[in-house]
């Protein structure tokens, strides 16, 4: 699955279910080079000239997907919010991320960015 955002090519490759019949995480690559070892929710976002994306994030007691800013120039990778049981993003509307908080349903939250 490929997408062009920020004028970037983003590729979601290796993709994975999380669970029976849960969402999906993915490798990515940003114009053809691997970005990291995690693992995304393929609904990225651009702001402020940065790529919004959904990390997923393993762990015993931190579970689930946070919000991750990836740097274009860089390709660093920042975690800039708490995690969540589920996170595919929807919208940014002004200063707020609007996103989805489970695969199936209309449930919603939003985090404000700076």
């Amino acid at each position: 699955m490929e997408t062009v955002i920020a004028g970037r090519t983003l590729m979601f490759f290796d993709c994975r279910e999380v669970g029976q019949a849960g969402p999906e995480a993915c490798s990515i690559s940003l114009d053809g080079s691997p970005i990291a070892n995690w693992r995304f929710d393929p609904s990225p976002l651009e702001f402020r000239g940065a790529i919004l994306i959904p990390v997923r994030k393993p762990g015993l007691l931190d579970l689930g997907y946070a919000l991750a800013r990836i740097e274009q120039s860089s390709r660093n990778i920042s975690v800039i919010s708490r995690v969540y049981g589920y996170m595919k993003l929807l919208r940014v509307e002004g200063e707020t991320l609007v996103f989805a908080t489970s695969t199936y349903g209309a449930d919603t939250d939003s985090i404000t960015l700076s």
